[in-house]
């Protein structure tokens, strides 16, 4: 049975593998990613592309981000066993950060969803000007919060039936 030492002198002798921490992946996306779906969204794409004549001047993600930092890995001496780091016992929340964007660089102040019943001015403390934010008692984004943010988007682009985006 290979051990810790043939393992050791494997990764030696193949300098080119290194160890990842693998991300998580569900089974129905895995399995979704094939080459008719992505041939299908491609297609869907293209033809609302044209239809409505976008261009790709402007671009929107939305991500979560955690209050909670992860810890980052170290350097410590060889001979160190242990190496210790102060972190919070606290889970974090989730904060949703939704970001508009274009290919050239130009964006919208962003907004926060928070995991909130109501909304404080200091939530917004030290976030650029203009900056908006909602409550979710999730943190995450919804129906209503995405309809406002559409409304958010289409104020600053002036964007309209004629011209949209």
């Amino acid at each position: 049975m290979a051990g810790k030492e043939w393992m050791r002198l494997f990764m030696r002798r193949h300098p080119k593998l290194v160890y990842r921490k693998p991300e998580n992946t569900s089974l129905a996306r895995a399995t979704a990613f094939n080459r008719h779906n992505v041939d299908q969204f491609f297609d869907n794409y293209i033809s609302v592309q044209q239809k409505y004549k976008l261009t790709t001047e402007r671009n929107t993600d939305e991500t979560g981000i955690t209050t909670v930092l992860q810890t980052p890995k170290v350097i410590a001496k060889a001979e160190k066993k242990q190496v210790g780091q102060i972190v919070s016992a606290e889970r974090g929340n989730l904060v949703t950060f939704c970001a508009v964007i274009t290919a050239a660089g130009n964006y919208l102040a962003p907004t926060f969803i928070f995991p909130r019943v109501r909304i404080k001015d200091s939530h917004l403390a030290g976030s650029l000007a203009g900056a908006i934010a909602y409550d979710s008692k999730s943190g995450w984004i919804n129906a209503d919060i995405f309809l406002n943010l559409l409304k958010h988007i289409q104020k600053h682009t002036k964007s309209t039936k004629d011209c949209p985006i």
